[in-house]
């Protein structure tokens, strides 16, 4: 049975084409190019940013070019006073006009300023959104790409326990053969080294799910192959002053809503503004000319620049207006608490995160403790097992308890970096 298993292993292993080693920060590198949901946050914010120009806020005069030509062919009748009748058929005409119009408003109320700095603002949000996309995005990747670590450790764990449930078949088989032992204790190591070759096949299975889904946040292909590091490294050093400081400083989606509460002013402003009269200077140039075959006129033609302005004061507009200043003033009362809620949320988690870290931190000190005595406890029962000093069940026993110990251990390493993860958006360390 034992050799049949590690031949799969190798066919399987030999099977296998070479695979990329990925680090954290090549997983990182490739979900800022790749992301969707990054691409979508990057593109909404290029619309933003595009939309943020003069001309969108009326600074900027407005030119259009006309033109238009029409050609007739009529039945002409004329009866003069005098008694004179002229009747004429199949008369042609003509008539060509164009013009070349400016205008240009030069008061509005003030309301292109306050459209041009809401226009600043919405694309500032835009720029943070994006933030908030690759802060959300860097996290879930790297979480993604640990845990994938964390489901290799735990073969990886399961394969060193193998070697001593093997050992521990080899030992129970060579006591039932002298006789020493009954045969209950062979099988029931056999059995127990079943379960761990069972539990290592479907391990494998949830090392490949979970490979798949990091692929997906790559923006890549999930048959993609790919290897992860073997180790988890943590960083306790963190400053609990140093991540209120940071996290109130930093933190992106504060900065969010503040601006968010900046174009909600700048749009009330907007609606002032349509309280004021509008004036428009406007230029121009204008071409027509008219011909025809019958009537007094043959030939009429002119041409030349106009200039002039224009005026205009909307008294009322059925209280439209007003409305929608209320509802202005009603959109920033609403950004007004998103940021207290924001505010409070955050100081909630920096303090909530804070705690988990140094839980974390602690527990993973005691696993990687405990570690060494349960790899000394299973050493000694397997000495003594072996000597006939100590029983299978107490064997069983040390085994199952270091078996815990590992998953344990790999488990308390996964939340450490999990907390450190989050510690690092919080004091939003993931962009610059």
């Amino acid at each position: 049975m034992k050799n049949v298993f590690l031949c799969c292993l190798l066919l399987v292993s030999w099977s296998m084409p070479a695979q990329e080693l990925l680090t954290p920060e090549q997983v990182v590198e490739i979900a800022l190019k790749n992301n969707y949901d990054i691409s979508i946050s990057r593109e909404q914010a290029d619309i933003a940013k595009n939309n943020y120009t003069l001309g969108n806020a009326g600074f900027l005069p407005s030119v259009n070019l006309n033109a238009s030509g029409n050609t007739s062919t009529n039945n002409f009748k004329q009866t003069l006073s005098t008694g004179v009748i002229t009747e004429r058929s199949g008369i042609n005409s003509n008539s060509l006009s164009a013009s070349a119009v400016m205008s240009w408003t030069v008061f509005d109320g003030f309301r292109m300023f306050a459209t041009y700095d809401k226009l600043q603002a919405l694309n500032e949000m835009g720029e943070l959104a994006l933030k908030v996309q690759i802060e959300n995005t860097v996290s879930s990747v790297l979480l993604a790409y640990y845990d994938v670590v964390r489901q290799k450790q735990e073969k990886k764990a399961n394969d060193n326990s193998m070697k001593l449930y093997n050992e521990r078949v080899q030992i129970a088989d060579q006591k039932f053969k002298l006789g020493l032992t009954a045969k209950v204790d062979y099988l029931q190591a056999r059995v127990d080294l079943t379960a761990l070759q069972s539990a290592s096949i479907t391990q494998q299975i949830t090392i490949e799910n979970s490979k798949a889904n990091l692929n997906v946040l790559l923006g890549r292909k999930t048959d993609i192959a790919f290897d992860v590091i073997d180790t988890i490294i943590v960083d306790p050093a963190i400053s609990l002053e140093e991540l209120k400081s940071n996290a109130e400083k930093q933190n992106t989606l504060l900065k969010y809503n503040e601006r968010n509460i900046l174009a909600s002013k700048k749009a009330i402003q907007e609606f002032n503004g349509s309280m004021y009269p509008r004036l428009s200077l406007n230029a121009g140039y204008n071409y027509s000319r008219t011909a025809s075959e019958a009537g007094l006129v043959a030939l009429n033609r002119s041409n030349g620049p106009t200039v002039g302005f224009t005026a205009t004061w909307n008294l009322f507009n059925g209280r439209i207006l007003n409305t929608q200043i209320r509802n202005a003033r009603a959109q920033m009362d609403i950004a007004q608490v998103q940021l207290e809620q924001s505010k409070l949320d955050l100081e909630s988690q920096v303090y909530q995160s804070w705690n988990n870290a140094k839980l974390a931190f602690e527990i993973l000190k005691l696993e990687e403790d405990n570690i060494l005595l349960a790899r000394e406890n299973v050493t000694i029962a397997m000495q003594r097992y072996n000597i006939g000093n100590g029983t299978s069940i107490e064997l069983m026993i040390a085994q199952q308890s270091f078996d815990t110990a590992q998953v344990r251990l790999v488990t308390a390493r996964y939340n450490a970096i999990t907390a450190e993860i989050n510690l690092k958006r919080l004091r939003g360390e993931y962009v610059k």
